[in-house]
């Protein structure tokens, strides 16, 4: 699992599906969350938060223009080192000093040409970053 931490920015609520924003160094990352409990006195904006996703969850990606795909949670990282079995590769990644994995199959890795030293980006769905209260 990669787990973040950052600063809750941002609780909205249709009633029923509630978006959680999480300023994560320098980018807001945003969740999606059912079972989220915004009368939690930890779920309160400028309170600590961890974000929790899985790395087979986690999409790479070159550059990419603003707003020309879905997904908005976008970490730009360094690849730090590639391992490939020829048919997933594990990318390991670091973001402003936090460490991330992305599993990807070997032929987007080949297609990326991802290696270690090149930048990229690592996308995920709002509806696949878990939010942990707790903060640690």
């Amino acid at each position: 699992m990669n787990r973040l931490l950052g600063t809750i920015v941002g609780v909205n609520s249709n009633g029923h599906v509630f978006q959680v924003v999480v300023q994560v160094g320098s980018v807001e990352i945003t969740a999606v969350a059912l079972d989220f409990t915004p009368s939690d006195p930890d779920a309160a904006v400028g309170k600590k938060a961890g974000i929790v996703f899985k790395e087979a969850e986690t999409a790479l990606a070159l550059d990419l223009p603003p707003h020309s795909l879905s997904i908005r949670n976008r970490l730009p990282c360094r690849v730090v080192a590639v391992e490939d079995d020829g048919i997933l590769a594990n990318v390991r990644l670091d973001y402003e000093g936090n460490p991330l994995c992305a599993l990807i199959t070997s032929g987007s890795a080949r297609d990326l040409a991802v290696a270690p030293g090149k930048m990229v980006n690592a996308l995920i769905k709002s509806t696949e970053v878990m939010i942990d209260l707790e903060g640690e």
